[in-house]
């Protein structure tokens, strides 16, 4: 009984790395290219009737000529989910979509109207608008709550209070690293703040919740 147990438990624990093996063999079976700065997104670019990358010349003021390649699809991998977009009416790319679903046949597909990652993803059949919604994400966190007299706001707060604070700005960090990048600058600020925390930086990081859930819907 124990060596069945095992190998059930080390069955499990390769089933990632299993699931990436097959994922990976079949994006490169269909052409797809692997990006260099983020290997979860696969770019697949239009290919000649040889199936060579087809490129495209230009040049620019100074005469250098330059090689490039239309792109017609990517595919962005997040541990078992996949964010598919393409070219519309390109038959290479249909081809390759047709085939990633025929592969996770068994994988629920949804379809102008998805979650991924906390962020909800809506695209107008009609205009092609994507809104990238964060507002169920953002009302799940909360502001910190705290009595101080005005004149203590320069008072360091109680360790309860910072680690409050902490779990708010990793939340809103999370935020300005999918959809509000406007955040970033203000939101790393106050996390190096978090160490010798006063009561004036929870007033900031309240106000700048208070900011990311005014405009948490973004249109593109």
């Amino acid at each position: 009984a124990s060596d069945v147990y095992k190998r059930q438990v080390f069955s499990l624990m390769k089933a990632p790395s299993k699931w990436y093996e097959q994922m990976e063999d079949l994006l490169k079976s269909l052409g797809g290219w692997q990006s260099t700065t983020d290997p979860c997104l696969w770019v697949f670019h239009q290919r000649d009737a040889h199936g060579h990358v087809d490129l495209d010349s230009w040049s620019d003021n100074d005469d250098k000529v330059y090689r490039t390649s239309k792109v017609i699809g990517t595919v962005a991998v997040d541990t078992d989910s996949f964010l598919i977009a393409g070219a519309i009416g390109n038959s290479q790319w249909e081809r390759i979509a047709h085939q990633i679903h025929i592969a996770f046949n068994k994988v629920r597909l949804q379809e102008h109207h998805m979650k991924l990652d906390g962020m909800r993803l809506i695209q107008h059949p009609g205009t092609k608008e994507i809104e990238l919604d964060q507002q169920e994400y953002l009302w799940s966190l909360t502001e910190i709550k705290t009595k101080v007299h005005p004149k203590k706001q320069g008072a360091t707060v109680k360790e309860c209070e910072r680690k409050a604070l902490q779990g708010l700005l990793l939340g809103l960090q999370w935020v300005s690293v999918m959809t509000r990048p406007d955040l970033s600058a203000d939101v790393s600020l106050l996390l190096e703040r978090v160490p010798q925390a006063t009561y004036e930086d929870i007033g900031k990081a309240n106000k700048l919740y208070r900011t990311a859930i005014k405009l948490s819907l973004i249109h593109i």
